[in-house]
């Protein structure tokens, strides 16, 4: 028997045709008909709480799911940006899902989740400028936390936060308040499963050094290392190293054929540069690099350029290995409209 299992918080929603309407019992195993869409509404404590989805089985029989209330749910201090909001669940601050069968291999095609409907002050609170209402993925195995997309944001006339979950669930799902982005410490396995092509940033540090924007197109595990060294060899081209050398590690689906689309960008400062020797005029010559093991040297991708009043590198990509933050002298003889198409391709990227 296969379970497939994670814990949310706050959960149900969407209306639909065609639909099998089951009454909620939280710990009990609710029997799913394989191939149906099937929407559980949870009363009382769950204050009209609503969990649609459509599972299946294969090889057997007697699928199910299960759903308890989580009262305690503790995240890790390292991570800021968010904070869980409280909607009233008699104590509760989460639930965990189990979807599985008596015998065979069940499976998630669709789960979608709504709030209970949000009073008009928890409305104001989410809707603030710089925050938003989000659905935060907390993997305890992996210590890593995730700001999973949200379908429709809640308002005055519509107050419920709507969420697509994905079909591998995994972890602790916990409604909160989130900021634009989540402070995620280097050297930490962030989890990311492929829906729809989702975006996921990640903020390294709580200066936001380095920002990875991930477009998974299949699901994937990400794990970044900074170091101040490096064994590879320097370049022979008179680029100057920053002294920030990082290491990605792309695991999962996506790994196999670097199924993805990503943006790295650093964060850089006045200091950092001086103290290799790098002035304020040649700030705009800085790249990010990747190393060739083929070639045994240090490769400038096309796309990169530098935002000096923002003071960060830009780097679309779709290969993660060994990167770091060169001066490079020769990137002064691109011509300015490669630098904004570069510039105008990751700006779209990152808004879709």
């Amino acid at each position: 028997m296969k379970l497939l299992t994670a814990a949310l918080a706050l959960i149900c929603l969407a209306t639909a045709s065609a639909q099998t309407q089951v009454s909620g019992i939280f710990d009990s195993n609710m029997a799913l008909t394989s191939g149906a869409d099937t929407q559980i509404t949870f009363t009382g404590a769950g204050q009209d709480l609503i969990l649609r989805l459509t599972a299946t089985v294969t090889g057997g029989t007697g699928l199910f799911v299960k759903v308890h209330l989580e009262t305690t749910t503790t995240l890790d201090a390292t991570y800021s940006g968010f904070s869980a909001l409280s909607l009233g669940l008699s104590g509760g601050v989460g639930f965990t899902i189990t979807v599985g069968a008596s015998s065979g291999t069940a499976a998630v095609v669709q789960m979608t989740l709504s709030s209970p409907a949000l009073t008009p002050t928890i409305v104001s609170s989410v809707t603030a400028a710089g925050v938003i209402a989000g659905l935060v993925q907390y993997n305890v195995q992996s210590n890593a936390v995730v700001n999973l997309p949200i379908a429709t944001q809640p308002t005055i006339a519509s107050p419920r936060i709507v969420v697509n979950l994905p079909t591998v669930l995994v972890g602790t799902y916990i409604f909160a308040t989130v900021t634009q982005t989540i402070s995620v410490p280097y050297s930490t396995v962030a989890n990311f499963y492929a829906q729809a092509n989702q975006t996921v940033t990640y903020n390294y540090q709580s200066a936001k050094e380095l920002a990875v924007t991930f477009r998974a197109k299949e699901s994937a595990t990400l794990k970044i290392d900074r170091s101040t060294t490096t064994t590879h060899s320097q370049p022979a081209d008179g680029s100057i190293s920053l002294g920030v050398y990082l290491t990605f590690t792309l695991g999962g689906n996506a790994a196999q054929n670097e199924n993805h689309d990503s943006v790295i960008q650093y964060t850089y400062t006045d200091a950092q540069c001086a103290a290799v020797g790098i002035s304020t005029a040649m700030q705009s010559n800085l790249r990010l690099a990747f190393y060739d093991t083929t070639a045994a040297k240090w490769q400038y991708p096309a796309g990169g350029y530098c935002d000096v009043q923002a003071k960060v590198v830009y780097q679309p990509t779709n290969h993660f290995s060994d990167w770091a933050v060169y001066y490079h002298s020769s990137a002064a003889t691109a011509a300015g409209s490669l630098l904004l198409a570069a510039a105008l391709a990751v700006a779209t990227m990152l808004a879709h």
